[in-house]
């Protein structure tokens, strides 16, 4: 089916799912100049992602998908002013659903040659998880099925809830693994007691934020990280900005890295990209621009 059809069958589709949502009446998928976006109530969303490498046996394992939202005169705003444009539970499930079929169908147009083989990354809201009652995730997987895509493509990625909100975050949890959809927990920093809950609800991979540890302690993420890897969690660092951070998080034995320097100097290009992990890890004090040589 050719991109513009399936962009207008989506469309159609995300409509007639959500015929109390107020926000879907103001809000469309675009297909334009071969660039997939969305205008939501007059701002304008474009996806765009970025690469996240496995760095013991190097390989390029998945896309994360983020938005760049600009305003009617150009202006770039936060991701968080999006769900302002939302104001109540229709609202929310209409927009979460919206926002993932359209990294989804960015992540289909992105691939050279037939369907994408990497795994792709998306954020689904909190409000999401509280407002969906019961079969989370089944919904979306009839929209992945449109674009040839499987729950198994997908890593959901999530932020620990609320204390009221812990029940129903469970509950989602459950109804997303029984569809086959992997799930990321992403920390603001490192807390052990979410390592073991992360355990105990079946979740594979936790996420820390490269730039806040810049700023941090680094042995503190050091023993953080160990006890994940002991519990058989899957450590990812992102944001990864300069060789530094790179450095450190391949000696302190993070698996999975992402961020602004493995787009650097891929260049967009995905096979310079795979270059990127083929660093040797006694390489440390080496300057990132001679792993490339």
């Amino acid at each position: 089916m050719p991109l513009t059809y399936l962009v207008e069958h989506l469309n159609q589709r995300l409509q007639a799912l959500h015929p109390d949502a107020i926000l879907a009446g103001n809000s469309r998928i675009e297909y334009r100049d071969q660039i997939v976006t969305a205008n939501i109530n007059g701002l304008s969303v474009t996806p765009v992602q970025s690469l996240v490498f496995k760095v013991k046996n190097p390989a390029l394992i998945a896309k994360d998908s983020r938005l760049l939202i600009r305003n009617k005169s150009g202006n770039t705003l936060p991701q968080q002013l999006l769900y302002l444009q939302a104001w109540n539970s229709a609202d929310i499930i209409f927009l979460d659903r919206l926002l993932r079929t359209l990294h989804s169908l960015h992540h289909v147009n992105q691939a050279a040659d037939g369907l994408p083989q990497d795994q792709l990354i998306l954020d689904v809201h909190s409000r999401h998880l509280t407002s969906v009652p019961s079969g989370h995730g089944l919904v979306f997987e009839g929209l992945l099925k449109s674009l040839g895509l499987s729950p198994e493509q997908i890593i959901l990625r999530l932020t620990p809830p609320t204390t009221a909100d812990q029940d129903s975050f469970g509950q989602a949890i459950e109804n997303f693994r029984a569809r086959g959809y992997r799930l990321l927990l992403e920390l603001e920093r490192p807390d052990s007691e979410w390592l073991l809950h992360a355990v105990r609800l079946g979740i594979g991979y936790i996420a820390l934020n490269g730039t806040r540890e810049q700023q941090s302690d680094f042995s503190h993420f050091v023993r953080w990280n160990d006890q994940a890897r002991r519990l058989g969690l899957q450590t990812l660092l992102t944001d990864v900005a300069d060789s530094q951070t790179l450095n450190a998080a391949i000696s302190q034995g993070y698996e999975l890295v992402e961020g602004p320097v493995l787009m650097a100097l891929s260049k967009g290009d995905p096979v310079a990209a795979r270059r990127v992990g083929q660093l040797p890890l006694q390489a440390r004090d080496t300057p990132l621009t001679d792993w490339m040589l």
